[in-house]
């Protein structure tokens, strides 16, 4: 596929795909910093998800909220890692987005302001809200069905 190819599908994404999309080229940008800092593009999905101007992930690591961060973060990333250990980075990138998109979406329902303190005070929910999405799919080794959802997406 062609550049121009690419280029030409971007107008006909969603916000949400456009959000994956923007998470994966700058996870794939970000080269060696990732290498630091495995919660990285974790970060990049939520600051997209946010959408209220890129904070870079050294901006965020000067913020009271980066605390709560390094404590929570690295669970979740882990998690991922142990759930869909067979997907590739992108599909990986697919998941965290789907799972912060639902988070926010549960936040919402809840009237709490969607701000980059929010998400992360709320981090650590991640697992379970794709337990919630998905009931009992990874105790019962579905994690390929889910996989497949996000391939859809």
């Amino acid at each position: 596929m062609k550049l121009t190819d690419i280029l030409s599908q971007l107008p006909k994404l969603s916000q949400e795909e456009l959000a994956t999309v923007r998470a994966a080229v700058e996870h794939l940008l970000a080269g060696s910093s990732d290498a630091e800092d495995p919660t990285r593009p974790l970060y990049d999905v939520v600051s997209g998800a946010v959408g209220r101007g890129y904070l870079s992930f050294q901006e965020f690591s000067k913020m009271a909220a980066y605390k709560t961060w390094r404590r929570d973060a690295p669970a979740v990333v882990q998690f991922i890692e142990t759930a869909f250990p067979q997907s590739h980075k992108v599909t990986k990138l697919a998941i965290m987005n789907y799972l912060v998109s639902a988070l926010i979406d549960d936040l919402k329902e809840r009237n709490v302001p969607i701000t980059l303190r929010t998400i992360t005070n709320n981090i650590s929910r991640l697992p379970q809200i794709l337990d919630d999405c998905f009931p009992d799919y990874l105790k019962g080794g579905a994690a390929h069905l889910i996989v497949k959802a996000m391939e859809r997406r």
